[in-house]
Order: structure tokens, then C-alpha cells, then sequence
């Protein structure tokens, strides 16, 4: 009977040696497998961060895209904080379309709170610095007897500032983000 129970103990160790090393092996290879995924998410990542980049140089040297501004800062010294969506700057090659908030001295008999104009871009002046990875961009668009003058620099990541100028008004800055207007497919109709 000792003979029999020895052997069960000898089967029962080589047992738990087995399902040791099974276990161990899964837990490797699992280990191993969340390396790959997290590595995978990493280089997607970079690549979509380098896909916004391109889209991005793309638009502003096509002169088509969208400044959402959200951020504009007072004379005094602080910020407030817009929305973007109401607050804006559309470039779309020769034309130009503004609406923005206004806090600040004006020039003129009665104040105002907002720049807003459709308009037409008078002067377009773009400077890349590619070792700064930035855009200096000096906008002139008038509306009637209006002109405004738009300082921009937009970095690689998208991200903005903007100084506007008028003989009405006071200089003012904004903070924004780049959108790229995205090309119009033409659908003809058939006949």
C-alpha cells in the first residue's frame, strides 16, 4: 500500500509541476501580448498626432481652415474664457469670415462688444518656421471702408494665437485652436 501511495505522490507532483509550468507559460505569453498592444496603441497614437499635423500644414498653406477661439485677453491684464463655437475665424482662400468677442476701448462715438464681418483678404503674408514647427501669418481683410489686420501664429499641434488690429478699436488677443476646412465633393445630378 505504501508503494501505491508513493506513486500517487510522484503522478500528483509531476502534475503540479505541469499545470506550474502551463500557468507560467500563459501568463508569459499574456504579458507579452499586452506589450505588443500597448506599443500598438503608442504608434497609433503618434500616428494620428502626425496625421492632424500634416492635415493641419496642409490647410493653412491651402489658406482653408477655421480658428476656434477660445480665449481672449483683456487690456488690463486677465482672460475670459469664450465659446468657440460663436467665436471664430474662417479663412477660405481670398475670403474671410470673423465673429469674435470684444472687451475693450473703442475709437469710435458708441462702444462695441464684437468684431464680426464677412469679408475679403486684401493681404495674406505666410511665413514657416519649420525648426520652431510654426506658422507666422499676417491677414489684412477688409469689409467696406473697414480693414482689419490679423497677426497669427499657429503651431504644428494646431494651437494659435491672434492679435487684431483697427483704427476703432484697441489691440486685442486671442487664444484658439485650428480646425482644417475640409474640401467640398461637387455631386453633379443626372439627367
Amino acid at each position: 500500500m505504501k508503494f501505491g501511495y508513493k506513486m500517487r505522490t510522484k503522478q500528483a507532483a509531476g502534475m503540479k509541476k505541469m499545470i506550474l509550468l502551463l500557468t507560467s507559460a500563459m501568463i508569459i505569453a499574456s504579458c507579452s501580448s499586452t506589450k505588443n498592444t500597448a506599443g500598438d496603441s503608442t504608434n497609433t497614437r503618434t500616428v494620428k498626432k502626425l496625421a492632424e499635423q500634416a492635415a493641419i500644414k496642409q490647410a493653412v498653406e491651402s489658406r482653408r481652415y477655421i480658428i476656434k477661439v477660445n480665449r481672449i485677453y483683456l487690456f488690463g491684464g486677465g482672460f475670459n474664457d469664450l465659446y468657440p463655437r460663436r467665436n471664430f475665424i474662417v479663412v477660405d482662400g481670398e475670403l474671410a469670415s470673423v465673429s469674435l468677442g470684444y472687451s475693450g476701448r473703442t475709437f469710435l462715438s458708441r462702444p462695441i462688444s464684437g468684431i464680426s464681418f464677412n469679408g475679403r483678404t486684401i493681404k495674406y503674408d505666410m511665413v514657416s518656421n519649420e525648426s520652431k514647427g510654426k506658422y507666422d501669418i499676417t491677414l489684412k481683410t477688409s469689409e467696406g471702408t473697414d480693414t482689419f489686420t490679423f497677426f497669427i501664429t499657429i503651431m504644428k499641434s494646431g494651437e494659435c494665437t491672434v492679435s487684431v488690429q483697427n483704427a476703432h478699436i484697441e489691440s486685442v488677443n486671442y487664444r484658439g485652436q485650428v480646425v482644417p476646412v475640409q474640401p467640398t465633393a461637387v455631386v453633379s445630378e443626372k439627367k
